[in-house]
């Protein structure tokens, strides 16, 4: 079943959402690590500003002495990374952690849907086909305990129950 564009767009919203918690879930640790090891942010700043002294290089100052930008950059991210172990953090805490790894939260691979993406589709489909309530309905029925009886019940207010709840499911279709 293909979806509609209301379904489509309620599947992205929710990988909106996932993106966005996910992301403020990365800044509450780079906060927390930052107040703990205040190094942190200094090296974080020292990225940039060696970032934007690269970019001033590169359009043409000729009053700074060139240098390498990537062994700069690597030699502070083995500082962090050392400085993130020392104090019994993983090395992987200040980057963001994806709910679904291969496609980072956005529901695609190589513009084809993610496996989370379609199951997800799944899932949505199945909350708005009713079928949750059909299980219900048969759930006596098919947990066998009318096996060796009559197909009579001792209960009939019970039955009544389903009857209804089938007519209302059946008056929805």
């Amino acid at each position: 079943m293909a979806l509609q564009n209301s379904q489509y767009d309620a599947l992205m919203r929710y990988y909106q959402r996932l993106q966005f918690r996910n992301k403020h879930e990365q800044d509450a640790r780079i906060a927390e690590a930052q107040a703990r090891i205040p190094r942190l942010a200094l090296i974080d700043q020292e990225i940039a500003a060696i970032s934007v002294k690269k970019a001033r290089i590169l359009l043409g100052d000729k009053n700074a002495t060139d240098f390498d930008l990537n062994e700069q950059i690597q030699a502070l991210s083995r500082e962090r990374t050392d400085l993130l172990k020392a104090n019994g953090y993983p090395e992987d805490y200040l980057k963001m952690h994806y709910t679904c790894p291969l496609c980072q939260d956005t529901g695609y691979v190589d513009n084809r849907k993610c496996i989370c993406f379609r199951r997800a589709i799944s899932e949505h489909l199945y909350t708005q086909s009713n079928i949750s309530q059909l299980r219900c309905i048969f759930s006596g029925l098919l947990s066998g305990r009318y096996g060796k009886r009559s197909h009579r019940t001792d209960r009939p207010a019970e039955c009544r129950n389903r009857i209804a709840a089938l007519k209302r499911f059946r008056s929805e279709l």
